[in-house]
């Protein structure tokens, strides 16, 4: 049988173990108090009795919790099946996974390879490096050993130019609240740079890798109450910096839902920020940024320099003239800044 049949088996199954529950029979209903919580929206009054359950801290709602999860685990011990069903299912998930490998070079004829794979029966995927496409792998990352009960995940990682440093985010709980961290990728030591609220991070190395773009959300008291899940905005660090300090290069006196994301041209010149706000609204906006110092021009060379120093926006869904102006697509950007350094 392969694989692609015993997955429809194993549904089929799970169908037939789900129509055994029901069943077994309703489980008798959890209490729950019901609270007069009336909220007035748009002039229509909405009630929301059960709005102290959002407190998941709370030792009421802790204890109600429970509860249900014991409930819930008595019904499906009762569905006869389900023993044989973990089994094999625990078999294929014991397969593991393994990631597309992102490589770097390091040296003539010599890439380091980064990747990420879960063996057995490990909570969590741990990133490898590996010298060399016949090289040993060695366990850079692993949040496995940080957490043992694999409530750690890593989120997301970016290797330097030269694969000598990796950026990583982590997080707990299935939050998905990443915390930036830095890793030398020869000797595995952690250095000191934590970058919080780092979310889904957008993130571009500059060359010399001394320092990288990225994207990161507003802490508590920045922005209005109730939005530091929005207002995504692209920074500069330098390594060995104070993360606070970190310069905002966009973001500022944009739409709350804007989604940047950072790519940074190979020589270091040119940093485009692409936008997309959801899934009804996407487009692109492209930054211009200016190196700092570099040898006198020639007079050809300083009309392509001056023709080139500013770029125009391009948005998938600004295709009209009227429709880029009004969504403010159509502007230049003059190049004010080194991509590479960050330095005007």
């Amino acid at each position: 049988m392969d694989a692609t049949c015993e997955v429809r088996s194993l549904v089929v199954v799970s169908l037939l173990l789900c129509s055994a529950v029901a069943a077994a029979g309703k489980p008798p209903a959890i209490a729950a108090r019901k609270d007069d919580v009336v909220d007035r929206l748009h002039g229509v009054d909405v009630a929301d009795p059960y709005r102290w359950l959002e407190d998941a801290d709370a030792p009421e709602v802790q204890r109600w919790t429970d509860a249900q999860n014991a409930a819930t685990r008595r019904a499906l011990d009762r569905v006869p099946g389900r023993a044989a069903l973990e089994k094999r299912l625990w078999q294929l998930y014991e397969i593991g996974s393994v990631g597309v490998p992102v490589s770097r070079p390091v040296k003539a004829g010599l890439r380091r390879y980064f990747y990420t794979r879960r063996d057995g029966k490990q909570n969590q995927a741990v990133l490898y490096a590996r010298d060399g496409a016949g090289g040993t792998d060695r366990a850079l990352v692993d949040v496995n050993a940080e957490r043992t009960d694999g409530t750690r995940a890593l989120d997301w990682w970016f290797p330097s130019d030269d694969g000598a440093l990796i950026a990583y985010g982590v997080s707990d709980d299935g939050s998905e609240e990443s915390t930036l961290r830095l890793r030398d990728a020869v000797t595995g030591k952690e250095l000191g740079d934590q970058i919080p609220r780092t979310r889904s991070c957008s993130l571009a190395w500059t060359p010399d890798g001394r320092g990288f773009y990225y994207t990161r959300y507003p802490a508590p008291g920045e922005v209005p109450a109730a939005e530091e899940k929005y207002h995504r905005a692209v920074y500069h660090h330098r390594l060995g910096d104070d993360p606070a300090k970190d310069r905002k290069l966009f973001g500022d006196g944009r739409d709350k839902t804007d989604w940047p994301g950072v790519d940074l041209s190979p020589d270091g010149r040119w940093l485009a920020i692409t936008v997309s706000q959801g899934w009804s609204k996407s487009g692109s906006t492209w930054s211009t940024f200016a190196p700092v110092a570099r040898p006198s021009p020639s007079p050809s060379e300083s009309r392509r320099s001056s023709a080139s120093s500013r770029c125009w926006t391009i948005a998938s869904t600004c295709s009209r003239p009227a429709a880029r102006r009004a969504a403010g697509c159509s502007r230049s950007i003059p190049a004010s800044r080194d991509a590479r350094t960050g330095a005007r």
